[in-house]
């Protein structure tokens, strides 16, 4: 199975999840709080992320988006679209391929995933904020999806290190977990990890004894040849923003053997909060 398969089945899973251990507590107050009769106009929403993925020249780059579907009667499928545009600082891209990943659904709305597979570009940094789709009737729309960064570099993955367990999704962000593996003959010092998102962050590296960081060690960031050390890029962020936060992650981590600094990129991971009705109601208000 593919990780990019494997990371839809997850961002599914955590749709699911998080939607009913929101509607354990939301269902209780909807009918005193007014929520079904609170909801705006029927139409498509995208969540606003804030998301950083970093590629070599060559890969194919890859983002999911997550539309909120308001309808005031019962709606079977999404809307159909031919061709979706992305909206860059350095121009249009056009989007090779499209699917739909359906989701969660409520009394008054439906949750969808929306993977858009993009063609190779030239290293650079790209800042996409908005999706234009153009449906079979040469009708287009466009939406605000928020900041998606882009960023291609020069060369190809080497083959220094190999990664185990790693972080996919998490309800919160506040860390990324992964195994790291030595697979030469020195020792490789992890550096850092390099990535822009809106909000300010500081990252803090800790080493774990085992992927489920039971007990941290006190040692410095090498990992000496054949090893295997799991590291754990703590997020400081001193922006107090209790607001839900929708971040999308694919970093570059960079370190240094024989006194030269490389550089590979680790797996997306998915930072989603936990979603009630009440929250998906606000979320839409505020994309209004």
């Amino acid at each position: 199975m593919s990780n990019f398969r494997l990371l839809n089945i997850l961002f599914i899973f955590l749709l699911v999840i998080t939607f009913t251990i929101g509607c354990d507590i939301s269902d209780k107050n909807q009918v005193e709080e007014g929520i079904n009769d609170n909801w705006p106009a029927d139409g498509v929403y995208f969540m606003k992320w804030d998301s950083y993925h970093g590629y070599f020249e060559g890969e194919e780059p890859y983002i999911q988006l997550s539309i909120i579907q308001v309808h005031s009667i019962a709606q079977e499928n999404e809307q159909s679209y031919k061709k979706y545009i992305l909206i860059s600082d350095k121009g249009e891209i056009t989007v090779t391929s499209a699917n739909y990943f359906p989701g969660p659904k409520g009394e008054k709305y439906s949750l969808y995933t929306l993977g858009l597979r993009l063609p190779k570009m030239k290293p650079g940094r790209y800042i996409i904020n908005k999706l234009r789709m153009i449906d079979s009737n040469n009708q287009q729309k466009i939406y605000d999806i928020g900041k998606w960064v882009i960023d291609i570099k020069k060369g190809f993955k080497p083959k220094d290190l190999d990664l185990g367990k790693k972080t996919f999704i998490s309800g919160y962000f506040d860390w990324y977990r992964v195994e790291i593996l030595n697979n030469t003959q020195e020792k490789i010092y992890i550096k850092n990890l390099d990535f822009q998102l809106k909000i300010p962050v500081k990252t803090i590296t800790k080493i774990g004894k085992d992927f489920n960081m039971t007990e941290y060690l006190d040692e410095e960031p090498y990992v000496e040849p054949g090893e295997t050390k799991v590291f754990q890029f703590e997020f400081v962020s001193g922006v107090n923003d209790n607001n839900p936060k929708f971040i999308s992650l694919r970093p570059f981590l960079y370190y240094e053997i024989n006194n030269k600094n490389k550089f590979t990129i680790l797996p997306t991971a998915i930072y989603s909060p936990v979603v009630n009705d009440k929250i998906i109601l606000e979320l839409v208000k505020s994309l209004n």
